[in-house]
């Protein structure tokens, strides 16, 4: 028995062996999944690799930064045979959160909105939005806001500074807006944190404007070269 459990390892062994190496010469089919890079001609990056291969679409057209399944079949070529991931429409709002209630004071880096939980797509660019005024406890205070993923130890994808009123109590506009894009798909909340300086900072809710922060979908990082990437 146990010389046949050996042989049984042994031809397991080889057998995996020439898988391993089918796949290394480029001799079997794969499937892959990447990120259309050019659409006439089409080309698409896979993932892990830096360079568009071209391919052939079994799916019709295609659309540059759209996230497609690739069956590479040596040595006939590269067919899309799938989309991965459905690409959202330009401008369209992925992620909201707005209250009317104040938030703060605050002196340390707090979040004051935890955006709900969106799966962000890799190779895409989005736009976080924020707005609301805010309000100090003394003259020339600063308040600092950040956009952040997850966290406050998130990548920071913006910081912007606000020197408050030269009368504490005063409030303030304060908003932005800002692009990042994430290098692997990634399902995470994005958040706004405030951390004031040289006095305490509050986030004001506003019945005549809502305080809010908003994701929208951009578009493909091609047409982005220098966007914040996380």
């Amino acid at each position: 028995m146990s010389n046949e459990g050996a042989g049984a390892n042994d031809e397991a062994a080889r057998i995996l062996a020439v898988q391993e190496n089918s796949r290394r010469l480029g001799l079997t089919w794969q499937l892959a999944i990447g990120t259309v890079s050019t659409a006439d001609p089409i080309t698409v990056t896979l993932d892990g690799d830096t360079e568009a291969i071209g391919m052939v679409s079994m799916i019709g057209a295609v659309t540059v930064g759209q996230r497609v399944y690739v069956d590479v079949v040596p040595p006939s070529g590269n067919f899309i045979c799938g989309v991965a991931a459905l690409v959202p429409a330009v401008g369209s709002v992925v992620s909201y959160v707005a209250a009317r209630a104040d938030a703060g004071p605050v002196t340390v880096e707090v979040p004051v909105f935890t955006a709900p939980a969106y799966t962000f797509l890799a190779g895409q660019v989005y736009r976080a939005t924020w707005y609301g005024d805010t309000s100090s406890s003394a003259s020339n205070a600063t308040a600092l806001y950040r956009v952040r993923p997850g966290t406050v130890a998130g990548t920071i994808v913006n910081v912007s500074a606000y020197q408050m009123a030269v009368t504490a109590g005063f409030s303030q506009w304060c908003g932005a807006a800002w692009h990042f894009a994430f290098t692997v798909d990634t399902t995470v909340s994005m958040l706004l944190t405030l951390q004031g300086f040289g006095g305490t900072v509050t986030m004001l809710g506003n019945f005549d404007q809502t305080r809010y922060l908003e994701i929208v979908y951009a578009g493909p990082a091609a047409l982005y070269p220098a966007v914040k990437t996380i």
